[in-house]
């Protein structure tokens, strides 16, 4: 009979988060076959030639990379690459023609849209037991203007990690530690960003379930990562293959690269005009305070409040909050370091909209986050078109690196001080306690 209820009780459990998936596909659709930024999706297809021509498990070899700048997805993205050479026939086309090709666009864009659904999906289930925000939360991730362009226009691949590192939350809410730290390898294989989250989860699972589940979702974590990686590791060189983590950084050592934050607003009232990318004079290995280089003091800075967030974290463990404190996190990964791309803010956007579920307080930071994301990509995207219009970043880029910086501020004082000061009474209380401020 029990059996029976559930039954007939679960279309009002997954019918609402189908319609949103459905809604979130539409939304993207007329976008698929189009080009945001052709280059990155020509560099995509660059890869799957390497791969055809020189081996799929050497790919990570640096004699067959372009250039410097020429930085590698991890593993799992390259899998995917390599799955639609195989969706072409076991060849990969020529990026020279493949660009003309609306099909071979809309290929590139199948995994990232398909992980944004994921995301958007399982987010509404989440929330299957909140009538309204069961609606409202994962229809503003479907419509929301930055995040569609990124995935469904762009085509890029922030929305994979992210959907991964929201399943890992999702599972660390609801005390499966060990499949948290499963999804977050997952992630992690495949874009780099996915690693800023790891603090969180370390200290939450130490401090809910302690240090024996931790060693062992640590380990199988650890051996799902490797798992993944010997292959490319066997043909390409341990060094080559870990080559996207170990050389990450420094392939556009600026300030800031097109990411309106703290350091392009330093740079841009520097100049007395709009910081463009790569401009020799805001290389970020000048010496700045006290001899060290502006790159140092921004990992300074954003060290410091990482170890800041493991400190909420340690002292709010048993309360689930777990979007609001990595929400604050990756806002902090785009705000401080120098050499941020503007797509850093991705899964910060993505993370204070399913936080708002937490505590409503960050739902100022959540619209903010929102719109300065929005700008900044359709800045980048389409630069040449927003510059002939009110709208030029040459008026308002200043403007939104400032509104985010002091949105990453209030942020700050809503879920570190006074999560904070709200953990300081019970912080030997055993169960999940919830936040005054959560709807």
């Amino acid at each position: 009979m029990a059996a029976l209820q559930r039954s007939q009780r679960s279309p009002r459990w997954w019918l609402p988060a189908v319609a949103v998936v459905v809604l979130a596909f539409f939304v993207r659709l007329p976008t698929l076959s189009t080009m945001a930024f052709e280059p990155d999706l020509r560099h995509f297809a660059e890869w799957m030639r390497v791969m055809d021509m020189r081996g799929l498990w050497e790919f990570y070899k640096s004699s067959y990379r372009f250039d410097e700048t020429d930085r590698l997805y991890p593993p799992l993205s390259t899998l995917s690459f390599a799955a639609l050479i195989e969706v072409n026939g076991g060849t990969a086309p020529n990026p020279r023609f493949a660009m003309r090709d609306p099909n071979f666009i809309v290929q590139l864009k199948v995994f990232p849209v398909a992980c944004e659904l994921l995301l958007i999906g399982a987010v509404a289930l989440w929330l299957s037991d909140r009538p309204r925000l069961r609606w409202t939360i994962p229809i503003a991730l479907a419509v929301a203007p930055g995040i569609v362009a990124t995935t469904g226009w762009w085509g890029q691949y922030d929305a994979p990690f992210t959907a991964f590192v929201v399943l890992a939350l999702l599972a660390l809410n609801r005390d499966r530690p060990l499949w948290a730290w499963i999804l977050f390898a997952i992630a992690a294989l495949i874009k780099q960003p996915a690693a800023v989250v790891a603090p969180i989860l370390l200290v939450v699972t130490f401090r809910r379930y302690g240090w024996r589940r931790t060693l062992i979702s640590g380990v199988v974590s650890a051996a799902v990562f490797l798992l993944v990686t010997l292959p490319f590791a066997l043909e390409s060189g341990w060094e080559d293959a870990l080559a996207p983590y170990l050389h990450a950084s420094d392939a556009f050592p600026y300030f800031s690269n097109n990411a309106y934050n703290f350091w392009h607003a330093l740079a841009s009232i520097d100049k007395g005009g709009l910081m463009l990318f790569r401009e020799p004079a805001y290389a970020d290995a000048q010496l700045w305070i006290g001899g060290l280089s502006y790159k140092a003091a921004g990992l300074i800075l954003f060290g410091t409040f990482v170890l800041l967030i493991m400190v909420l974290c340690w002292r709010q463990a048993h309360q689930k909050r777990e979007f609001v404190w990595a929400a604050a996190l990756f806002y902090g990964f785009f705000i401080l370091p120098t050499q941020v791309h503007e797509r850093y803010l991705f899964p910060a956007a993505v993370l204070l909209i399913i936080a708002i579920a937490q505590d409503r307080r960050v739902l100022p930071a959540a619209i903010a986050a929102s719109v300065t994301y929005a700008y900044n990509i359709f800045a980048v995207t389409s630069f040449d078109d927003l510059s002939r219009t009110f709208l030029a970043p040459a008026n308002f880029a200043l403007p939104i690196a400032l509104l985010n910086v002091v949105t990453f501020g209030l942020l700050v004082r809503w879920a570190v001080v006074d999560g904070v000061e709200q953990a300081a009474p019970s912080l030997a209380a055993p169960a999940a306690v919830a936040s005054p401020h959560a709807i």
